[in-house]
């Protein structure tokens, strides 16, 4: 029995594959969530939207699982906003980069 758990708990593991990121500009490594690694929001991370040729800053919203190099996002409770549309990188703005 105990060693059905185990292999479980280790397929899981394999499974996630969280990427410890280790900066080189000083600042404490962090692991990224499985499936973020490589995107520059992760989720939970609170931003606006601005899209693409305006100025209007909309939000704050919260990012959601990022798929296919864009983001989804999210109100408080983790509730798709914008009816779930994908949003690139470019449009989007850390709303407290501190």
């Amino acid at each position: 029995m105990a060693g059905a758990s185990s292999t479980a708990w280790k397929a899981d593991v394999a499974e996630r594959e969280e990427k410890i990121i280790i900066p080189e500009d000083g600042k404490r490594p962090s692991v990224d969530p499985p499936g973020t690694a490589g995107y520059k929001y992760k989720p939970w991370d609170e931003v606006y939207l601005q899209r693409t040729g305006s100025t209007k800053r909309e939000g704050p919203y919260y990012i959601g699982m990022p798929d296919k190099g864009k983001y989804p996002l999210c109100d408080e409770n983790g509730n798709l906003v914008k009816n779930g549309e994908m949003f690139e990188e470019q449009e989007l703005i850390l709303y407290n980069p501190f």
